[in-house]
């Protein structure tokens, strides 16, 4: 009897540890399924994120299309007058990321207006605009 006792206290032993193990398994298998989860809600969240960012530079480069546009037909429009077309050409430099030397050809072609150049600087462009006294 006593040795059958003994035996049985082992069976439910390895019972309890076959039972536990089992838990550990189910409980890591959880684990991984909602990692898998969280990973994949990670990705589509990366993707949506890149997407917007995608969208925000197009939008940009649509307002900066718009801007430049406006720009160059001020330009255009203002054929003959010397004095729009110069106050014009910084403008166009940087929203057409010109070099100083082509810079310098719009201001060659363009030159400032004879009373502009003499009072010097950006007043230079303003100042028919506001008479010396």
């Amino acid at each position: 009897a006593g040795k059958g006792g003994g035996e049985r206290s082992e069976l439910e032993l390895v019972q309890r540890k076959l039972k536990r193990t089992a838990q550990q398994l189910s409980d890591a298998r959880q684990e991984a399924d909602r990692a898998r989860r969280a990973a994949a809600e990670n990705g589509s969240w990366r993707a949506r994120a890149a997407e917007l960012e995608r969208s925000l530079e197009r939008q940009d480069a649509s307002r900066s299309a718009d801007y430049l546009k406006n720009a160059m037909m001020q330009f255009a429009l203002a054929k003959g007058n010397d004095e729009v077309q110069h106050s014009l050409v910084p403008l166009l430099s940087s929203l057409l990321h010109l070099s100083p030397a082509e810079q310098a050809s719009l201001v060659a072609r363009y030159p400032a207006p004879a009373a502009a150049a003499a009072m010097g600087g950006w007043y230079g462009s303003v100042g028919s605009y506001f008479p010396a006294t």
